[in-house]
């Protein structure tokens, strides 16, 4: 059957929906004649930043943006390199010390084993890759990765990123090939204002960033006019003032309003809108799965919609229903939930220095989600000896044979990397009853797996009514039946577009979907 182009309206009509996903855009923080003029901000370094910001420098330091991306070091490599070794489908891959740095033995392109040595570490925690340099100014992600879990939980090993999959040297994604690049696939996200200098005629790389991992600048943009302001009141023996929309081009200071609780709506509103979805598009860049529109992103002067093209929730990325199937990361997910609608920011619910959650596991929910109403079976008909949550850190995730909490239905996880377990920020009601129609997976039967998806539906409809909000039509049903080619997916795909109660990103992903 032959292809066609989707026509320009349906383009367009994408794109409108998308930039109604949130807010004014991603631009800076103010405009007019009292703004700072910051097209000629400069990067500084983390330096210039900690002696004023020391909290925030402290927070950031071991996180995993700090960790993103370092040299390889006695004090950054954590694999083992002490003569190890361990195969996987007929290879034996071996690890050992030399000359002072870290080598890896493995398969080359011609298939033949060969010594390649570690000059980078990619990330720190629950996996460490490790990569190596090529012609060309390449560096090449190893397929060999380190395990840092605890021994306890299986870790503290080596392993093999594609598992028991075996990739060919002529496969695309074998090791040496541009699908396992860092400069191509990683580095963008990886460290702090990169170029990435793709010299298309000569097929090489020069790629340069400002600071290897991702430091303070990497989020709020070249700070050179906010530290010279800064400095300049310090020598002046006054206070530092910000001035009307910064002196940063990427402002994320809090939005306005706060979170309050209503007795209407029997939960916490935010007493007035963000006003602006600048926070989620600078946290958007690297934690969406998209594609890049322009090869140099400038800080304050748009949207992430300006420069980004994301994935809307489709298959094969998703399940029908909107669940992570592919790794697309968190923005997508987000996007559809009804705590992106009412007003909820990433920095809610995660400290944005430390990149951690401001409490463990379910007590973050309980912050805003009434324990009273929700935290005991009167709310998960699961009877417990005790409230399900943790008393203290470190939160871990109860086991299927144990008591669930609220992530444990609100926002089940899929395995990535061999070992990163990622939670879905969708925070979508179990459906089991989508189980049956779309063959999307359940949190019912993520634990109950000797039974099936009809014994999970009955039990939602015995506990909560038949009419609960788990049983409402589901425009995954319409993205399933224009993804198999039925009847009747034309006319179901429009409804969504035209149901304006619908997140704006599955709206977009109809229009893909008709287009």
């Amino acid at each position: 059957m032959a292809t066609t182009r989707p026509t320009l309206p349906l383009v367009l009509l994408v794109a409108g929906l998308l930039s109604s996903c949130g807010g004014e855009g991603g631009g800076s923080a103010a405009s007019g004649e009292n703004a700072l003029d910051l097209s000629s901000a400069t990067f500084v370094g983390r330096d210039a930043c900690r002696s004023c910001h020391a909290a925030e420098t402290a927070a950031w330091r071991g996180s995993h943006h700090d960790l993103a991306l370092d040299v390889a070091t006695d004090s950054t490599v954590i694999g083992d390199f002490d003569d190890a070794s361990f195969s996987h489908l007929g290879i034996t891959h071996r690890f050992f010390r030399r000359d002072g740095g870290y080598w890896v033995e493995t398969e080359g392109p011609d298939g033949v084993m060969a010594e390649y040595r570690v000059t980078h570490v990619i990330g720190v925690e629950p996996l460490q890759q490790y990569l190596t340099p090529f012609s060309g100014g390449r560096l090449q992600t190893l397929p060999t990765t380190w395990d840092a879990r605890p021994a306890s939980e299986g870790g503290q090993r080596w392993y093999h990123i594609y598992g028991d999959e075996r990739i060919e040297p002529d496969d695309p994604l074998f090791w040496t090939t541009v699908n396992q690049n860092w400069n191509h696939q990683c580095a963008e996200c990886h460290s702090t204002d990169l170029r990435k200098g793709y010299r298309s005629g000569a097929d090489t790389y020069r790629t340069e960033y400002e600071e290897i991992d991702v430091s303070c600048e990497a989020c709020h943009g070249p700070a050179s006019v906010h530290v010279e302001r800064a400095l300049a009141a310090e020598a002046g023996g006054t206070a530092y003032k910000t001035p009307p929309g910064g002196d940063l081009p990427v402002r994320l200071a809090p939005p306005p309003g706060a979170w309050m609780w209503s007795d209407r709506a029997g939960k916490p509103v935010r007493s007035a809108p963000p006003g602006s979805n600048r926070q989620i598009d600078t946290c958007a860049r690297c934690h969406a799965r998209r594609g890049a529109e322009t090869s140099r992103f400038t800080y304050g002067e748009a949207s992430f919609l300006d420069t980004h093209r994301p994935s809307t929730p489709r298959a094969p990325l998703y399940f029908h229903d909107g669940q992570i199937l592919d790794e697309v990361y968190v923005y997508g997910s987000f996007l559809q939930s009804r705590m992106y609608q009412a007003g909820v920011l990433c920095s809610d619910c995660h400290e944005p220095h430390s990149n951690g959650t401001r409490a463990p596991g379910p007590l973050l929910c309980m912050t805003c989600h009434s324990a009273a109403v929700y935290d005991g079976p009167q709310h998960d008909f699961h009877p417990r000896a005790q409230a399900a949550g943790p008393s203290a850190p470190p939160y871990r995730r109860p086991a299927v044979d144990e008591t669930p909490d609220c992530l444990s239905c609100h926002m089940t996880e899929r395995t990535y990397m061999g070992v990163d377990d990622r939670g879905d920020h969708s925070f979508r009601i179990p459906r089991p009853d989508l189980t049956r129609t779309l063959g999307s997976p359940n949190a019912c039967n993520g634990c109950h797996s000797e039974e099936g998806a009809d014994w999970a539906t009955d039990h939602l409809s015995e506990w909560y009514g038949s009419n609960h909000r788990g049983t409402l039509p589901h425009y995954g049903v319409a993205l399933a039946a224009a993804a198999e080619g039925g009847p009747a997916w034309p006319q179901g795909l429009v409804e969504v577009i035209e149901t304006d109660s619908l997140p704006a990103i599955v709206r977009a992903a109809a229009v893909e979907a008709l287009a």
